[in-house]
């Protein structure tokens, strides 16, 4: 156990260190933003949806690596994807972190079920994710 945490403990660092769709996408049709009162994380979430279809999406973050991480993670998941698979996806992220049972991709967030501040931070950018997909309906 101590191996597979270290293995995500490194895979955040990464994540943190060169996220992936990071920056401004100029041409939104959406715009989220996510902050945490408790500890100041914030994250800005640039959606381009055209035909129910995330066909853009990139993201500005100030705040922890687990943040940074996770907001990675999720625009790498849904880029290109259907509305429907995004909340799939979304649905599968808060199982993982209210369980500690997720499997794959989600197996990175199974420990912050143990954390609930950790999983507020890696959270924000789901909430985004949530918000948008809401009020699409």
């Amino acid at each position: 156990m101590a191996q597979l945490n270290a293995l995500y403990k490194n895979q955040i660092l990464k994540l943190n260190a060169n996220p992936q769709n990071y920056g401004v996408l100029k041409d939104a049709s959406h715009i989220m933003k996510e902050d945490n009162i408790h500890c100041g994380d914030s994250v800005i979430i640039y959606f381009l949806i055209k035909e129910e279809k995330i066909q853009q999406i990139c993201f500005q973050a100030e705040g922890c690596a687990i943040l940074k991480a996770s907001a990675s993670i999720m625009t790498e998941m849904v880029k290109q994807k259907d509305l429907t698979f995004a909340q799939e996806v979304l649905e599968s992220y808060f199982d993982a972190v209210r369980t500690g049972n997720g499997s794959g991709e989600f197996e990175i967030f199974n420990n912050f079920k143990a954390y609930p501040s950790r999983a507020a931070c890696a959270s924000l950018p789901w909430n985004g994710l949530a918000k948008l997909l809401f009020s699409r309906r």
